[in-house]
């Protein structure tokens, strides 16, 4: 009999299956690896370690084609708006988030102190509040009946990196983003209502720092007669017929406004209570800190309506007189800071942006050069001046005055205001005009808020007091031993000695 041969008879090799790998490997590169450690796997012929090993082989491989996968599918099938953290649409949306309490769905979040916004009380546990939201991540929350994916990156900006959000949806319109998008601003639009955003320059970039009451124009101490040819200007400026006028002729659609007067006399106030009058926001710029590229940048990126302060702008050089023997007009260019040119483009240049509202504060208007202030870039001028007796009369009643919308008995409301308007005329009466500004008048009367008999008692000493520190102040010895009058005279009328006489 014969025995069965022991010989093992093995599989054929099978070809073609090698074949069409290698072509696979033309167009996806490491597929046959792939297959063949897959069929490996499969056999169980290897221990646990290497199927560890061949898995973790197998995903490095794989992974190249998952992400391109991924980024074609999202090419292909979503769509995605991008905001920048430096837009005011980057406040609206981290205002809906985080009305919806969703600032805290994703795993990576930042902290900020939460900004106070409005009158809101800073007392106890709000006090330095915390807000959180997302950062560099992303999470995906449901908006009426879509889901939309939200994430947060950081992007190279020149030098620097910025942080920029995106909105992701299915489908390959982007409508269902906008929908969300325009929700978020009429919400934020809703609670800004009877508010004033201040926004202040961050290098060349605007950037939100406050939300204010919208201010009162009768909490501004000026004369009635200044502030109502004053809103009526503005409120012609921004009336539709008005723009239409301007279209119609090519006349450029812009106003600037010059605001000049010592300090403490009511610029600023009176500027956010023009902003508030009319609803606009206040984009207000530190013309020392820029140059005139920023500068350029900073008033292209304006809405069409709005309100820009430039304060104290004869803190810039560039601003001052050039006359002949000035130093200003030998001075050479420095690219740091911003030019005379450079102001003048941003102000009324090819580029400029049409339908804002220019408003510029100076302490020193003979300081600054003729062709700032010419009319075409300056429509008007508002003097403000230290208190006379009209102005301190209306700083009395701000302080002691009932506001109008506290309640209480006709009678008593009417005996008060009559008490009030009879105390002011006599604090009026006992000081000197045109020795205080409307801030120092106010300072005094703060304290005594709940007095206003006290406040008519102590007024006498006061100005008594503080025209003596500034006398003295105005006649002491510089640190190179020449006093402060002397120096006046000095300078050949370069600062008006009256002002000297107020300049704490």
């Amino acid at each position: 009999m014969m025995t069965p041969s022991s010989n093992t008879s093995h599989p054929p090799t099978q070809e073609a299956p090698l074949q069409q790998l290698s072509l696979l490997d033309i167009f996806f590169p490491g597929a046959s690896l792939a297959s063949s450690t897959i069929q490996q796997i499969l056999a169980g012929d290897l221990g646990s370690y290497a199927h560890l090993m061949y898995l973790f082989g197998l995903l490095g491989l794989l992974s190249p084609y998952i992400y391109k996968l991924k980024a074609f599918l999202e090419g292909s099938f979503t769509s995605t708006v991008y905001v920048q953290s430096t837009d005011e649409t980057y406040n609206m949306v981290l205002e809906w988030i985080s009305s919806r309490g969703l600032d805290g769905a994703a795993r990576s979040s930042i902290v900020r102190v939460k900004k106070q916004n409005g009158r809101e009380d800073p007392i106890g546990k709000a006090k330095k509040a915390l807000s959180f939201s997302p950062w560099h991540g992303s999470f995906i929350f449901r908006h009426r009946n879509s889901f939309l994916s939200y994430r947060t990156s950081l992007a190279d900006v020149g030098f620097r990196k910025e942080e920029e959000l995106s909105i992701t949806c299915l489908g390959r319109s982007p409508k269902t983003v906008k929908d969300f998008l325009n929700e978020c601003k009429d919400e934020y639009l809703r609670l800004n209502r009877n508010k004033t955003t201040v926004f202040r320059n961050r290098r060349d970039c605007w950037e939100r720092v406050a939300v204010v009451e919208a201010r009162p124009l009768s909490t501004v101490i000026l004369a009635d007669t200044q502030k109502q040819s004053l809103i009526k200007d503005v409120g012609e400026f921004f009336d539709k017929r008005t723009r239409r006028w301007y279209s119609t002729r090519s006349v450029p659609y812009r106003k600037g406004i010059l605001f000049y007067g010592p300090p403490g006399t009511g610029k600023t106030s009176l500027s956010l209570s023009v902003a508030g009058r009319f609803g606009l926001d206040i984009y207000t710029a530190s013309v020392s800190t820029v140059n005139d590229q920023m500068l350029h940048d900073l008033f292209t990126k304006l809405p069409p309506q709005c309100i820009v302060l430039l304060e104290d702008i004869d803190a810039a050089t560039a601003t001052h007189c050039r006359g002949a023997g000035s130093a200003n007009a030998s001075k050479p260019a420095d690219k740091e800071s911003v030019t005379l040119s450079g102001l003048l483009n941003a102000f009324d240049g090819v580029a400029s942006q049409e339908g804002r509202l220019l408003i510029m504060t100076t302490n020193h208007i003979r300081k600054l050069d003729d062709a700032l202030i010419r009319p075409g870039r300056i429509d008007r001028k508002v003097e403000f001046q230290l208190v006379d007796r009209d102005l301190a009369t209306q700083v009395y009643r701000l302080v002691f005055e009932e506001p109008a919308d506290v309640v209480s008995t006709g009678k008593s409301q009417a005996k008060d205001q009559l008490r009030v308007e009879q105390l002011s005329i006599e604090f009026a009466a006992k000081i000197p005009d045109h020795e205080f500004s409307p801030a120092e008048v106010l300072s005094f009367l703060i304290p005594y808020r709940d007095s206003p008999s006290c406040a008519l008692e102590n007024v006498e000493e006061w100005a008594a007091h503080t025209l003596k520190e500034k006398r003295s102040k105005e006649a002491g010895p510089c640190e190179d031993g020449m006093s402060n009058r002397d120096r006046t005279s000095a300078n050949h009328g370069k600062y008006l000695l009256s002002f000297l006489k107020f300049w704490g």
